[in-house]
């Protein structure tokens, strides 16, 4: 267990950067909703491209960018990407631009820079592949509040998995906070100005483990990201009202 306790530790530190910058970003913004009938070609670029995603979500975040990228194709879309490595040099050059620093351990960027770097990485992107659209998804870290054996955060509940192993742990009457997973979707217009945003709550990271008749324990969960209907309806709920209708793939 103390591997697991370790790396979330390191999660929770790679990801400083990423957290600060969304701290004061609001969970949902639309200046342009729903999408133009116009819109016809999509550029994904890759899951957190802009943040060192740590050990516990780098499997999150390219299977949150596979199913992205079907949910886009199932609707109708041309979805086409670019290369990590040319990515990555329009957020070092878009950094730069902003006057930030990139090191081995982050970017110091506040969030005006933050967003205008990403904004420049999507100017940089377009330059290299014309398109309707840009859309950038984050898989995030963020804090919620647990009511009895539930997480409450960014617009979702979901329960919190527990394994009492005999036990019979009070976990009705538990309060307090917790982490989760949760997905941010940027989508720039074909000028790169940023139209669209959202944040949804995806998975609780912790599980409850049961040690006695009255003591429990918080570890991390090994199951994440492995339940794929939770994961498209993630992606679904992401997406609205920018995109409006049923997701293709439930028809």
């Amino acid at each position: 267990m103390r591997s697991r306790a370790v790396a979330y530790a390191g999660l929770m530190g790679s990801l400083g950067l990423l957290l600060a910058a969304c701290a004061s970003d609001p969970a949902f913004i639309a200046k342009d909703a729903p999408a133009s009938s116009d819109l016809r070609s999509v550029l994904v670029l890759p899951a957190n491209f802009d943040s060192s995603p740590g050990p516990l979500l780098t499997h999150g975040a390219e299977l949150v960018e596979s199913e992205l990228r079907d949910y886009l194709v199932d609707r109708g879309y041309e979805v086409r990407s670019l290369r990590l490595s040319s990515v990555l040099a329009h957020w070092s050059a878009g950094v730069d631009d902003v006057g930030g620093t990139i090191s081995d351990e982050d970017a110091k960027l506040s969030p005006s820079l933050y967003d205008a770097a990403r904004r420049e990485v999507a100017r940089r992107a377009l330059a290299d592949d014309p398109a309707d659209a840009v859309v950038m998804p984050t898989l995030l870290v963020r804090t919620g509040r647990v009511y009895g054996p539930h997480l409450h955060w960014d617009g979702v509940v979901r329960e919190i998995p527990i394994d009492l192993k005999n036990t019979n742990v009070g976990i009705t009457g538990m309060s307090g906070k917790a982490p989760g997973t949760s997905l941010r979707v940027s989508v720039y217009d074909a000028r790169a100005v940023k139209i669209f945003e959202r944040i949804v709550g995806l998975e609780p990271i912790n599980m409850i483990e049961g040690m006695s008749q009255t003591r429990y324990r918080w570890d991390v969960r090994d199951d994440l990201f492995r339940d794929g209907p939770l994961l498209r309806e993630g992606i679904v709920t992401s997406f609205e009202p920018w995109l409006a209708g049923p997701d293709p793939a439930s028809e």
